[in-house]
């Protein structure tokens, strides 16, 4: 008899791919590793996020705070980068 056991892991990734559920198992985990990523002042002033096409858009509350994000949106990439690869999120789009 053959065993053809997998990695749960595996059998997981596998069916999120078939049924195009990754890109949005990805968002939520964006979502809820946000305050972890840019910390709980960014996180507070975050109304809206959601990633789309592999840009993740973000809306924030406080003008200054938009226009200091804007100049630091390489590093914020790069913090994400680290936590979720490359892939995942191609740009960053501040609202």
């Amino acid at each position: 008899m053959k065993n053809d056991a997998k990695p749960l892991s595996a059998v997981l990734n596998q069916l999120l791919e078939t049924y195009k559920l990754k890109s949005k198992v990805n968002e939520v985990n964006i979502v809820n590793s946000w305050e972890k990523v840019v910390g709980p002042l960014i996180a507070g002033r975050t109304e809206k996020i959601y990633l789309k096409n592999g840009v993740l858009h973000i809306t924030i509350s406080s003008a200054p705070l938009k226009q200091e994000l804007l100049y630091s949106k390489s590093q914020i990439l790069e913090l994400l980068w680290k936590e979720f690869g490359k892939g995942t999120i191609t740009d960053l789009a501040i609202h």
